[in-house]
């Protein structure tokens, strides 16, 4: 959703007990994204299952390291807002990388990836990081 000709973007999204609207105000471009997800005892297989599709090798690894639900939608969150931010849907998602710092997105922006846990819940935004440059 966008609202045309106003300085500001906003991304929504909900699961199970939240829902959540991150807003962003920036003159020159505003973008954000944001992801939701709810801790609910997904199976070891699907994960890895998910992760070997849609995850980097660095994800994977890092996921693989501990092997939780809450490692696995920490990048899942992350990789959603971010596709949310660019506006590139599940087709992007598999080529952003999230556990490297400082963070770039795939167009050379340079952004900000916070999460959350608010009780059984995780989210992330993500937001254009201001303090580095972006290659345009």
């Amino acid at each position: 959703p966008y609202l045309e000709g106003i300085p500001i973007d906003f991304n929504l999204s909900h699961t199970e007990g939240l829902v959540v609207c991150a807003v962003e105000k920036e003159v020159e471009a505003p973008r954000v994204g944001v992801d939701a997800e709810t801790l609910c005892g997904r199976t070891q297989k699907e994960m890895e299952r998910i992760a070997a599709r849609w995850f980097t090798e660095a994800e994977r690894q890092r996921f693989l390291h501990t092997l939780s639900e809450e490692t696995f939608l920490s990048i899942w969150t992350a990789k959603e807002a971010m596709a949310k931010f660019l506006g590139t849907g599940l087709c992007g998602i598999g080529k952003i990388e999230t556990v490297l710092e400082p963070v770039k997105a795939p167009d050379g922006t340079a952004v900000i990836l916070s999460g959350e846990r608010i009780g059984n819940v995780l989210l992330t935004v993500c937001i254009r990081d201001r303090q580095i440059p972006s290659k345009d």
